[in-house]
């Protein structure tokens, strides 16, 4: 039974794109929103879809910083041949990501 309707759902969607009728229907639709309610249903979507945009960058952006600190504390202060850096390094590093 499931199946049926299934297979009677794919009928029908194809047959309404190949007709462009699924376009016109929206379209009728749409247009007979308010423009208040249509204004609200966009902002609560980008709203949505923003939100996750902005953590991605974050968690991007976070992973990259500390992959960059990571190779400068590499290069800089466990390459140098004394056991405790000086702190010309530690205050050319923190200078130099202050600047990035």
């Amino acid at each position: 039974m499931e199946n049926l309707f299934n297979q009677l759902g794919d009928a029908v969607g194809r047959e309404l794109q190949e007709q462009k009728l699924l376009g016109s229907l929206v379209e009728a639709k749409i247009t007979t929103f308010n423009l208040v309610e249509l204004e609200s249903l966009v902002l609560k979507v980008a709203k949505n879809e923003l939100r996750y945009i902005e953590v991605f960058g974050a968690v991007v952006g976070g992973l990259v910083i500390g992959i960059m600190q990571v190779l400068f504390l590499v290069f800089f202060v466990m390459t140098s041949k004394k056991r405790c850096p000086p702190r010309e390094h530690l205050f050319f590093i923190t200078y130099f990501l202050m600047k990035i």
